[in-house]
């Protein structure tokens, strides 16, 4: 039996996965798997909230399949953790990825993540790319500084058995937890650039899950920025009368 709080976390969570679904679905075809929200314990123990996909007969967290001129040439891998807001108002993600990958291979070609709390210096939101490239790895390896993954990196390389970066360790930050892509970008970018097969009608899921994601971070963006978001109405034209105690700047408009 949920208590009251997670019954209410999860009807919100439930909704995001109905409205990812809808997006998936609208983009790859109705037979992609759907996303549901489900409760699960963590490595440590803990429960979590997660939204991912599911098969009919329930097998959690199945790789999304996209075809390229009828066969199927990649697989998306989609999975969010889901918690409450500063708040406690509303849905907040704890982390997310996606990841693409060739069919049936285990090393992905491309990770969209996002932390909400990172660890060591890692941009919240961030990209990896794997590939190799000779100047990167010789700059991981030459590279000074006092942070966690820095230091691992030297400590690695004195080990008995050295261990080389690659390109996939690179962060490559993306906006901060209020500017970072949505999935809609990630699947609009299969499109443009793989040529995947698509729904007719693709790019209206697309553009109607983005509209709804961007309204949304618009609004988180003007809680965590009260006074700018003032400034702008008042160019606008807008009468706006300020509260006996204004909500001070949120600091997660300055993470990396």
């Amino acid at each position: 039996m949920l208590a009251e709080d997670e019954e209410q976390l999860t009807r919100q969570a439930d909704t995001f996965a109905s409205d990812l679904t809808r997006t998936v679905q609208g983009v790859l075809g109705p037979d992609v798997p759907a996303f549901e929200a489900v409760y699960e314990r963590g490595k440590r123990g803990a429960r979590r909230l997660l939204v991912r996909s599911r098969t009919p007969e329930g097998e959690p967290s199945p790789p999304i399949p996209i075809k390229i001129d009828g066969k199927c040439r990649l697989e998306l891998i989609v999975q969010l953790q889901c918690t409450w807001d500063g708040h406690r108002s509303f849905l907040a993600i704890e982390d997310s990825k996606a990841h693409v990958r060739m069919m049936r291979k285990p090393e992905p070609l491309f990770r969209w993540e996002y932390l909400r709390h990172p660890e060591s210096n890692v941009p919240c939101a961030h990209f990896h790319v794997h590939a190799h490239r000779d100047e990167a790895v010789y700059l991981l390896l030459t590279g000074k500084g006092d942070n966690a993954r820095i230091r691992k990196r030297a400590a690695q390389l004195d080990a008995d058995t050295p261990v080389i970066p690659q390109l996939s360790d690179l962060h490559l930050p993306l906006g901060g937890p209020r500017f970072r892509p949505c999935l809609e970008d990630v699947l609009q970018f299969l499109v443009e650039e793989f040529g995947i097969d698509c729904e007719v009608g693709w790019k209206d899921a697309i553009h109607k899950g983005r509209r709804a994601w961007r309204r949304l971070q618009t609004g988180v963006v003007v809680r965590d920025c009260p006074d700018e978001a003032v400034r702008v109405l008042k160019d606008l034209g807008y009468a706006i009368e300020p509260p006996t105690e204004p909500r001070a700047e949120s600091n997660k408009i300055t993470l990396y």
